[in-house]
């Protein structure tokens, strides 16, 4: 080993080692056996100690692939012994101040990724200090084409003239060793036949990154007079070639130049890894694709990570907020802001939810891996677009840019670098620092009060702006007017702030944060109109609805208004208008209908008013995880009226709300009986208090619910009820749970058990019965298209199955019982199968089979419960219009076990028969 290193010394290019204030130095020769699939390698590595006190230890950080087999101190063996992923080497005699100590080293190194001849290397060698000085003699195969870290010393690196695919490759920078394949001196020692050795050097860097394969073309571009190279197999050249990568990665090195400040180092490489993609290291890129902004956030990593170190654990949205800002503020620079405003819109989803946690934390401490991501990354790069809104664009480059001159190469916090925001802005951010990196609170300001006063030139309107919370941030507002438009900003330090705008026009509106970037969660209360006004004073947008799309955005409520008609039996057909609003997806999600009857194909002709109104979830009564509706209808011989809260719970970004407990108090009863399907439903009326419950869990392989709902109810007979219906408490408890397998997978597998149950003294009017074949009567007053007799999917002949209830697709849609229990079990395989925003109406074909059983009393004497079965095969088509998926099921139920009990017309009394039902809606 000694000889070999003694060898290494003399064949690498020389360079001081251990110059005052250095990093360490690593001389290495390695060598790569296919055979093995790994890397051999040796090296001396000279730590120099430019401390002030004498250095006892020396810690190498040895990476999981790396398996150490020899180590020699000045000269001497010494066992290895590693701690977790430590290698610690005890100095005796200490290395005095000024003095430099050699370790060296023997190890193999596992590849990252092999497919084949190609190999990627990254994290293959021990290293001291995240900033070094790397010489490295590679002893690899003739044909091998090699992609490193650094310059090129010696030896062919394999990028010869027929390796090119065009004619774009340039040699720039002249002075480099590597300027000039043809002229570059062959390493020595030499190799033996068949194999070759390149040497390589790279300064400031944790490791020489390494990509071989004999496969490899390449392509060069030039930015400042740097090489940008690009790596990637001849098969993939329609898609990397043609200078289409080397382009891409000298857009993104031009912006970050711009941004940051001058890049460090002597090249910058992409290469195509499609098993290790977005692999970042000093001066390489491994990618699968050579898209633009996916190159834009991993250079900006490389920034982030390659030229500044990040020793507290608690600073790591720093690296990642730092790169994915330059990617956004690259967009919009190019006027495209919809990264931004969906960064935004994300945060505040997660704010809002209450799954956001403090941004300057460990990954450990944060709920899961995927919420830590999304607080360092996402919320942290948020927080820059912040700072960016209270000290300016320009302010924050220059910081940027001053930031990474100074501390490049060198261990930084957030101390370092809010020092050097507050030096450029000249102000004090300890307050805002401690707010976004420390804190969760939402930002709501709101305009208490404007008042305009007409002056000798013009008009000055005081507006007064207050802060719902403790969160704080300084704050544009807008006074508009006919002929100008008047500007003033609050500090956003107390929670009361006013402010006086002078305008020549008279003033009209006032708007408060008009460019929306202080994430202010609530848009709604930041307008202010003057004169007389109808309505709420809130920014809205109004459109026409299309049914498939409830269009949401951030900042104003949509109103969407569509035209709706149905038709039942007793009244003909009923025209009218559907109003829906929106905020975030989440509030004011009003529903409104006002139509009437008008019986055209019905005489003689009735003119009856229908309506239905529906609030949900007021912005006034925002609290994490509560939602709220009141609701109340006159529609097709029924009135209504409910009123109810709902608690959730969500544990992660990753997940949706995952448990969730509720309480409404409804009553609806029947008006006209002539109105209703005398066979489900009984001329009386309800009062019920039901709780429900649910809990659910997802991941990649699948989903299962849980949902159980009690209902405590009363019931009452109207004047002109029949006989056998009376007065009387009852009590209804039904679990629904089901499992599915992946949506996504080719074969899919589910599971459905559901069971129903009702208590009462007296006979239980029809519609609060548990119905064996679908969706209860008050489960179908929500479509119109269900509710009554002659609707379009409640005649005779039509055979819909509106799931619910036992699950039995096949049997009379009427049946029901006080006591059912039902299991189904389906699964489908696709057919073909659509993917991307091309796959709009048809996204899946699928053929399933299905079975349900269910066990149910018949009603009369004793407490016996008797079964039905049934199978059959079925067809699936998943679709999606706008943002509304859905699917268009048929089912063909050919096998039921009582036939009697089938939805046949005529009734057929063999057990195998041809039968069918579809729906709009999975049957579970």
């Amino acid at each position: 080993m000694a000889a070999s290193l003694a060898v290494l010394l003399a064949a690498l290019v020389q360079s001081p080692a251990s110059a005052p204030g250095r990093g360490p130095l690593y001389q290495i020769v390695a060598t790569l056996d296919e055979t093995a699939g790994s890397i051999s390698a040796q090296g001396s590595f000279i730590i120099h100690n430019s401390t002030a006190t004498p250095l006892r230890t020396v810690a190498f950080l040895v990476p999981p692939a790396v398996h150490i087999e020899a180590l020699r101190l000045q000269g001497t063996a010494l066992s290895p012994v590693i701690s977790g992923d430590t290698l610690r080497v005890s100095l005796a005699p200490p290395t005095a101040p000024g003095d430099s100590v050699i370790v060296e080293l023997q190890w193999s190194a596992r590849p990252m990724q092999r497919q084949g001849r190609e190999f990627t290397f990254a994290a293959w060698q021990p290293r001291v200090t995240p900033f070094a000085d790397v010489r490295l003699l590679l002893n690899a195969p003739t044909d091998q084409v090699i992609s490193a870290s650094g310059t090129a010393l010696c030896g062919d690196p394999g990028w010869s003239s027929d390796r090119r695919l065009t004619d774009r490759m340039t040699w720039r920078g002249a002075g480099r060793p590597s300027a000039n394949p043809v002229t570059r001196p062959p390493c020595k020692p030499g190799a033996s036949a068949g194999r070759k050795v390149v040497g390589w050097q790279a300064e400031n860097v944790a490791e020489i990154g390494l990509a071989l394969s004999p496969d490899f073309r390449y392509e060069e571009g030039d930015v400042l007079g740097l090489p940008m190279r690009a790596f990637y197999p001849a098969r993939d050249a329609q898609t990397w070639g043609s200078g289409v990568a080397a382009s891409h990665l000298e857009t993104a090195f031009a912006w970050l130049n711009e941004i940051f400040g001058e890049y460090p180092w002597p090249e910058a490489t992409i290469v195509r890894t499609p098993a290790a993609s977005d692999t970042v290291m000093a001066m390489q890129i491994w990618s699968d694709q050579p898209d633009q902004l996916q190159l834009l956030r991993a250079l900006g990593r490389m920034y982030t990570r390659g030229l500044l170190a990040l020793p507290n654990p608690a600073d790591a949205w720093l690296g990642e907020g730092l790169a994915g800002f330059q990617t956004t503020a690259y967009l919009e620079a190019e006027g495209i802001r919809r990264a931004t405003d969906q960064l935004e819109r994300d945060v505040l989803t997660w704010d809002l939810d209450g799954v956001s946690q403090p941004i300057a934390q460990p990954r450990a401490a944060f709920h899961d891996s995927a919420t830590g991501n999304a607080m360092i990354a996402r919320r942290g790069e948020l927080f820059l677009h912040a700072l960016r809104a209270i000290v300016g664009a320009e302010t924050l480059k220059k910081a940027l840019r001053a930031f990474f001159d100074q501390h490049r190469f060198s261990a930084v916090d957030e101390a370092t670098f809010r020092a050097a925001v507050e030096r450029e802005s000249r102000s004090d951010l300890r307050g805002t620092f401690d707010q976004w990196l420390r804190g969760t609170n939402l930002i709501d300001y709101g305009i208490r009060d404007a008042r305009r006063h007409r002056t000798a030139t013009g008009w000055r309107t005081d507006v007064r702006v207050g802060a719902h919370g403790p969160a704080r941030f300084p704050i544009t507002i807008w006074v508009l007017t006919d002929g100008d438009t008047g500007t003033a900003r609050i500090p956003g330090r107390d929670a009361q702030e006013q402010v006086s705008i002078e305008t020549r026009g008279h003033p009209w509106r006032v708007l408060l944060d008009p460019e929306g970037t202080s994430h202010d969660w609530n848009a709604l209360n930041n307008q202010h109109t003057f004169g007389l006004r109808f309505g709420r004073d809130r920014p809205t947008k109004r459109y026409l609805d299309t049914y498939f799309r409830r269009l949401s955005e951030r900042n104003r409520v949509t109103l969407g208004i569509a035209p709706i008609a149905w038709r039942t039996d007793r009244d003909g057909w009923t025209i009218g208008l559907r109003r829906r609003d929106d905020y975030l997806d989440r509030f004011e999600l009003n529903e409104m209908v006002f139509a009437a009857t008008t019986g055209w194909d019905v005489p003689p002709a009735r003119i009856i008013p229908q309506l239905s109104i529906e609030l949900r979830n007021p912005v006034n009564l925002r609290a994490t995880g509560w939602s709220q509706r009141i609701a109340g209808f006159l529609l097709d011989g029924r009135a209504g009226a409910a009123i109810g809260v709902e608690r959730s719970r969500r544990r992660s970004v990753a997940t949706l709300p995952h448990r969730a407990v509720g309480l409404e108090l409804s009553w609806l009863t029947v008006r006209t009986p002539a109105a209703v399907d005398s066979a489900v439903y009984d001329d009386a009326g309800t009062v019920e208090l039901t709780a429900t419950a649910r809990t659910g869990y997802a991941s990649r392989p699948g989903n299962a619910r849980l949902s159980i709902v009690l209902t405590g109810g009363y019931q009452h007979a109207n004047a002109g009820a029949a006989a056998g219906v009376r007065d009387g408490a009852y009590s209804r408890v039904t679990a629904t749970a089901t499992a599915r397998s992946d949506s996504a997978a080719v074969f899919r597998l589910g599971l459905r058990v559901y069971a129903g149950r009702t208590f009462s003294r007296t006979p239980l009017m029809r519609q609060r019965l548990i119905y064996l074949a679908g969706a209860d009567p008050y489960e179908r007053m929500v479509s119109p298209f269900l509710r009554s007799p002659g609707a379009l999917l409640a005649r005779s002949d039509v055979r819909y199955h509106a799931p619910g209830g036992a699950g039995m697709r096949g049997l009379d849609p009427r049946v029901a019982t006080d006591e059912a229990y039902g299991v189904s079990l389906e699964t489908d395989v696709a057919l073909w199968r659509r993917g991307g925003s091309g796959a709009r109406l048809a996204r899946r074909a699928s053929l399933a089979l299905f079975a349900d059983g269910a066990l149910a009393h018949r009603g009369a004497g004793p407490r016996v419960l008797q079964s039905v079965a049934e199978a059959g095969f079925g067809i699936r088509l998943d679709h999606r219009l706008g943002s509304t998926g859905f699917q268009t099921r048929w089912d063909f139920p050919i096998w039921i076990s009582r036939p009697e009990l089938a939805q046949d017309r005529p009734p057929v009394l063999e057990k195998v028969g041809w039968r069918w039902v579809f729906s709009f809606s999975p049957a579970f």
